[in-house]
């Protein structure tokens, strides 16, 4: 189901195993029912019924689900833009479960997911857009820390570069940011990481232009300038010389590779599930709305 016509993002049923290519935006999952993996960057988070992952980075992620159901918001990070999360990092997963403001998120996600479910032929947009926006404030206000630390974490930097690749990014304006010099910035990314600074940000601008030429509709040139390349003519020899191939023909060998979920087979599953869980599942207490 789309939120005010994709402009904020979309919620989405997923029933069976899935590879995304996540933006920079913010990204809410939920479980409903079973447990499900999420495995990225080496590493592999389980989350159970009725608990949430939150992920806001550029990332390619694989979700295997054992007879599970999974709800997915997925928040476009222009809209996210506006609230100055690619200046956060926002954390939120099953070890924070024990928090009371974990719970409260919860219910808040819950809340957004039973009103457009339940009420998804004529829902009204400005009270899902409310809910919505609640739910941004909380996670900034009790699951976020600043990209900006006394101590320099290379992780930290890293997850600037995800958030920021779209910008005039180079070595002098991040380590500005941090605080710290270019030389010493290269020398500790370098140390830190094993790759140079330049070709992190280009692999991160690169594995975005990726996800767009697989997803989206846009032009070549659009895709470019999007992920943050400067000039077409950079961008083509980036890529080649990372894939191997032109842009162009890794669109066309990805074509048909992708399952889209229509919107309004989505809208429909959803309805189905909350009907079908007799609103046990997605409905919240009446305390949280």
């Amino acid at each position: 189901m789309e939120l005010e016509d994709g402009r904020i993002g979309r919620i989405e049923l997923i029933t069976s195993d899935k590879h995304l290519y996540l933006d920079r935006g913010l990204n809410i999952f939920y479980v409903v029912s079973g447990q499900v993996t999420f495995s990225y960057l080496g590493q592999a988070k389980s989350v159970k019924q009725g608990e949430l992952f939150v992920q806001q980075s550029a990332l390619e992620v694989e979700i295997m689900l054992a007879k599970a159901q999974l709800v997915m918001i997925s928040l476009q990070a222009d809209f996210t833009d506006i609230f100055n999360l690619n200046k956060l990092i926002i954390s939120c997963a099953s070890q924070d479960s024990k928090r009371v403001e974990y719970q409260h998120l919860v219910n808040l996600v819950q809340a957004l997911i039973d009103y457009v479910s339940v009420d998804s032929a004529n829902y009204q947009a400005n009270i899902a857009y409310g809910k919505v926006i609640e739910i941004i404030q909380y996670l900034s206000a009790n699951f976020s820390k600043q990209l900006l630390s006394k101590q320099l974490q290379i992780r930290d930097v890293i997850e600037y570069l995800r958030l920021n690749y779209n910008q005039a990014l180079d070595l002098v304006e991040v380590a500005k940011h941090f605080g710290v010099s270019p030389q010493y910035l290269s020398k500790f990314f370098k140390a830190k990481h094993g790759n140079n600074f330049n070709q992190e940000l280009t692999d991160i601008r690169l594995y975005n232009a990726a996800r767009q030429l697989v997803n989206e509709d846009k032009g070549i040139i659009d895709v470019a300038y999007d992920s943050g390349f400067n000039s077409i003519a950079t961008f083509n020899r980036a890529f080649k010389k990372h894939y191997q191939m032109t842009p162009a023909n890794y669109r066309l060998s990805h074509q048909n590779k992708v399952s889209v979920v229509p919107v309004e087979q989505t809208k429909h599953s959803l309805a189905l599930l909350a009907a079908a869980n007799k609103r046990e599942v997605l409905t919240v207490n009446s305390r949280s709305r």
